[in-house]
């Protein structure tokens, strides 16, 4: 059996500057066996779409989110990042269990985090994957001096509970053509109409662009599983 583990920085811990990897202690925890480690600093969801796609089928892979970019602004068009991201662990795993555990009030961030992070969740969770926020647990976790990382103290609960996540992996569904569901993210406000239209404007107005296509996600036969809500 082969583990494998993508996210960003939420996967290492840190003591003052020192990285504290917690590889040895997971596989350990797994009794020995393979493992794929690949935490990317400051990594957001393409490079873990790359990361996965570049290493070898796991038979569990775990990803691990907690949302770099997305702090401060509302992400326009972030569910085209997500079907990629979907596609790539499918590819690569018999199972998986999606960890998205950023919360604003953590890291003092504005409320738009919150939001980017919700819409990820959702739009995982409808797709059919498992997905976990660990609200309680990470509101535990104490934070490095950074106040980015967790705290190199908190390496055993993060490992327990990793294990515990894998535990509850699954297949992802099956892309079906047939069966899709429209996202259409409202990032920008429609532009006002103009109330005032005088006679020459009246007679050689354009008419209105079609809206743009939405995008597209599949829609899967089993239920999902969200937890921490």
């Amino acid at each position: 059996m082969q583990v494998g583990l993508h996210g960003d920085s939420s996967l290492y811990t840190k003591h003052n500057a020192k990285k504290g990897s917690v590889k040895g202690d997971l596989m350990h925890a797994l009794g020995g066996c393979s493992i794929v480690f690949e935490p990317i600093a400051g990594g957001g969801i393409p490079d873990v779409t790359a990361s996965v796609l570049s290493r070898p089928h796991c038979s569990t892979v775990l990803i691990s989110i907690f949302g770099n970019g997305l702090e401060t602004t509302r992400h326009q068009g972030l569910e085209n990042h997500l079907i990629p991201l979907l596609q790539a662990v499918r590819s690569k795993s018999d199972r998986a269990v999606f960890f998205i555990g950023g919360f604003a009030a953590k890291y003092g961030y504005p409320p738009v985090f919150d939001e980017n992070m919700d819409r990820i969740r959702r739009f995982l969770h409808t797709s059919g994957a498992v997905v976990l926020d660990g609200k309680e647990q990470v509101a535990k976790w104490s934070l490095a001096p950074d106040h980015l990382h967790f705290d190199s103290v908190n390496k055993p609960e993060m490992v327990q509970f990793w294990l515990t996540a894998l535990q509850q992996a699954k297949a992802l569904p099956a892309v079906e053509c047939s069966h899709v569901v429209a996202w259409a993210p409202t990032d920008r406000p429609p532009p006002p109409a103009r109330a005032i239209m005088n006679r020459w404007s009246a007679r050689n107005a354009q008419p209105s662009p079609p809206p743009p296509p939405p995008i597209l996600a599949v829609v899967p036969a089993p239920a999902a599983q969200m937890l921490g809500q």
